[in-house]
């Protein structure tokens, strides 16, 4: 046998354990549509010095198999830019402030989910 077919077989071996390991990943899968209902934010000396964890709800909000389906959740562990996640409370401070509706993209088997709560893909701000 070559070396290059050695590498082969071990290369196939190594696709093959990725795949037969590689869990199931969430999807973008539900939207909701709903008036801001509660929006707060708990003081980093209540979440471990992070202070960037948001919560909000919906007056249509869904249920899905996260621990607590009463709220969304956004955090630097669902959301990674500081920006995006900027850019969300902005968006829901002018929704709660106008009593616009906002469009909330999640995945409804419960798959994503922020402390505990719906994690959120998308928020559109609605005409």
């Amino acid at each position: 046998m070559t070396i290059a077919r050695s590498i082969l077989r071990l290369a196939a071996v190594c696709l093959s354990a990725c795949v037969i390991t590689t869990p199931a990943w969430s999807t973008n899968n539900a939207n909701v549509t709903g008036t801001v209902l509660q929006l707060f934010q708990y003081s980093p000396a209540l979440v471990n010095g992070q202070g960037e964890e948001l919560f909000f709800n919906l007056t249509s909000q869904p249920a899905t198999a996260c621990q607590s389906t009463s709220y969304f959740g956004i955090s630097p562990a669902t959301v990674p830019d500081a920006q995006t996640r900027k850019n969300f409370f902005a968006m829901l401070m002018y929704a709660k402030a106008t009593g616009s509706q906002v469009q909330v993209s999640f995945d409804s088997t419960g798959s994503f989910c922020d402390q505990n709560a719906i994690a959120v893909y998308v928020i559109n701000l609605v005409p």
